[in-house]
């Protein structure tokens, strides 16, 4: 008997240290949502929920338990804080923008480096993260990657507000990346000149990014090519496979005569 008490006294003074963990299942978030397009999502011990879309939670800030919700597929935006009892903590919640898919499920996960926390959503049968990288997207990648460098060496320049010209170039053309999404394409053989405009597109976790020039007779607006069916109709279609910010590598999509082809290009900003 006196065993036992000591072992029950000894999980009670683990538990005051540590905390016990328990597992909470919250049901689905929105009551309307349509169940049948639900993603499970289960955050980790020490995600503390700070906000879902801008909501808070009345469970959120619970640090010591596995939270379980169904949230509506699509694209969803956490503000998440981490708590572990043991005097590592956020203060401010962090940003964290995922994209789910229905029938499937995902894990929010924490991690410590050094001095930062970095939260992270999984999905559980590819083990990919569905995270929104802000980095990449402003071109401003701790760790570069080709789509970071070609956010900040080719789309960046052309932007509003900076709104200068980058020029890529190879032996069999010339591409001037204009401001409003324009673009001047000069054949070097025959001298010929079109213009149009120009379309990115890239995936939600920025691995992979598609180039759309859609030649036009210059009357089009900026705002009239957004609203297009351009990425069916582009004339020239190429998908971004490598960058290092002074050369650029596509592979021909469209035109069919062109499929599959590789191609480098330099890449430099115009006087």
């Amino acid at each position: 008997m006196k065993k036992a008490i000591f072992f029950l006294a000894a999980i009670i003074v683990m538990c005051a240290l540590t905390g016990c963990q328990t597992t909470q299942n919250h049901g689905i978030l929105n009551a309307g949502a349509d169940v049948d397009n639900l993603a499970t999502v289960t955050f980790e011990r020490f995600v503390v929920i700070d906000t879902i879309d801008g909501d808070t939670v009345a469970w959120g800030d619970s640090w010591n338990s596995t939270d379980i919700v169904q949230l509506e597929a699509g694209v969803h935006i956490f503000g998440l804080k981490f708590h572990d009892n043991q005097g590592h903590y956020t203060s401010e919640p962090q940003t964290v923008i995922a994209l789910f898919e229905a029938g499937k499920s995902y894990k929010v996960s924490s991690e410590i480096s050094f001095i930062w926390v970095n939260f992270n959503v999984i999905e559980a049968e590819s083990q990919k993260s569905v995270v929104l990288d802000l980095d990449t997207l402003y071109g401003e990648a701790e760790n570069e990657n080709f789509m970071s460098n070609f956010i900040e060496a080719v789309l960046n320049p052309t932007m509003e507000g900076v709104d200068k010209t980058v020029i890529e170039e190879c032996d069999e053309f010339i591409l001037y990346n204009e401001p409003e999404m324009k673009f001047t394409l000069v054949d070097k053989a025959t001298g010929e000149i079109k213009n149009g405009h120009r379309g990115f597109v890239t995936d939600f976790t920025f691995t992979n990014g598609t180039v759309y020039l859609k030649f036009d007779d210059g009357s089009v607006t900026q705002d009239e090519f957004l609203a297009s069916n351009y990425q069916e109709d582009a004339d020239i279609i190429m998908i971004v496979t490598d960058c290092d910010k002074e050369n650029v590598t596509y592979t021909y999509i469209k035109p069919d005569d062109l499929k599959g082809k590789v191609i480098t290009l330099t890449i430099r900003l115009a006087d």
